[in-house]
């Protein structure tokens, strides 16, 4: 067929000729339409101005979306399909990535990380001395150095920063034999740090073993009385490295540079249950206490409750009460072999 309007035009009346001659019902486009204004507005070339610009779009995105839809369709439900290839060579265990840590039953936690080993002394001497005034106050000579004479309850309290009420089930001759010890960091060090070479030291040569519990025990709080402390500063701040010294005889205390912790001390061998600093002083003080003591006995006499009224001299008071204190339980203990 050509491409000419009359060519177009012919063809329509041929087929009009055959339709009217056959039998068959027709449809209308054929029969019913208006075959003369049809082929006018061919041969005139008018049909594309029965097209307004609102079909022309319309039909135009209707054409456009017949291309696309089948393709668009294809492409989302194409199947992921893997061509069958020779398995790769695994890369080198230098190229793979790190594994994953399992937590295992602490799934969900962060994993615990390794507890460091404690300092510990780089030399060290221990051995039992026989001469009972041989008693040396456990003390940090320099940064270094360590030293202290005196019964294993007493270096348990310098190394674990406890007194002795707080250690229990020790034996017998561990409350009787005086211990000598030297030891020497590495590297100067601090008191903490000290503190815990010595812990180690006496877990190594004592084969100390021991764990804590907290128990609800009758104390003394030291505390401040109604008007407030009434105490002196020290003259000397740095006697006995700061810790201060104390002196008791008979009816008698003598307190230079000394702190609240040290007093509690002296007050807790001196009375019938353990005190507690609960004064919140820090400072250093000087001080003397005098009290009556009706009978002295043969050895050293404790204070007991003689002592309670001087202490209010000093804007202060000892109160009876009930605290919880953590305790060290020895759970074995051995003599140290000689060095």
């Amino acid at each position: 067929m050509g491409l000419e309007p009359t060519d177009y035009a012919k063809a329509i009346l041929q087929v009009c000729r055959l339709c009217t001659e056959s039998q068959l019902p027709c449809v209308s486009g054929v029969t019913g339409a208006n075959v003369k204004k049809r082929l006018r507005a061919i041969l005139t070339g008018n049909i594309a101005p029965e097209l307004t610009f609102g079909k022309k779009m319309l039909l135009t995105a209707i054409g456009l979306l017949t291309l696309v839809a089948p393709v668009s369709i294809g492409v989302l439900h194409t199947p992921q399909v893997q061509a069958q290839s020779p398995r790769a060579a695994a890369p080198p265990e230098s190229a793979r990535p790190p594994a994953a840590r399992i937590a295992g039953p602490q799934s969900g936690r962060q994993a615990a990380q390794p507890v460091a080993a404690p300092p510990e002394f780089e030399v060290a001497s221990v051995k039992a001395i026989s001469d009972p005034h041989g008693w040396i106050n456990p003390r940090i000579i320099d940064p270094q150095r360590f030293v202290g004479t005196d019964i294993l309850p007493r270096l348990m309290e310098w190394a674990y920063g406890v007194r002795d009420f707080q250690i229990l089930q020790a034996p017998q001759w561990a409350r009787q034999q005086l211990f000598e010890i030297h030891a020497t960091a590495e590297r100067p060090s601090n008191e903490s740090q000290i503190r815990q070479m010595l812990q180690a030291l006496l877990a190594d040569r004592f084969k100390l073993r021991l764990h804590r519990q907290t128990k609800e025990i009758p104390v003394y709080a030291l505390m401040a009385g109604r008007n407030g402390p009434r105490l002196t500063a020290a003259k000397d701040a740095s006697i006995n490295q700061g810790a201060g010294d104390i002196e008791v005889g008979p009816a008698q205390l003598y307190a230079r540079g000394t702190t609240m912790g040290m007093f509690v001390r002296i007050l807790t061998e001196n009375e019938e249950r353990p005190v507690i600093d609960k004064t919140n002083l820090t400072g250093h003080y000087d001080f003397n206490l005098s009290w009556e003591q009706t009978s002295y006995g043969p050895g050293f006499t404790p204070i007991g409750a003689a002592i309670f009224g001087p202490i209010q001299d000093l804007g202060l008071k000892l109160a009876p009460q009930k605290d919880k204190v953590q305790m060290l339980v020895l759970d074995s203990v051995e003599r140290p072999s000689e060095n």
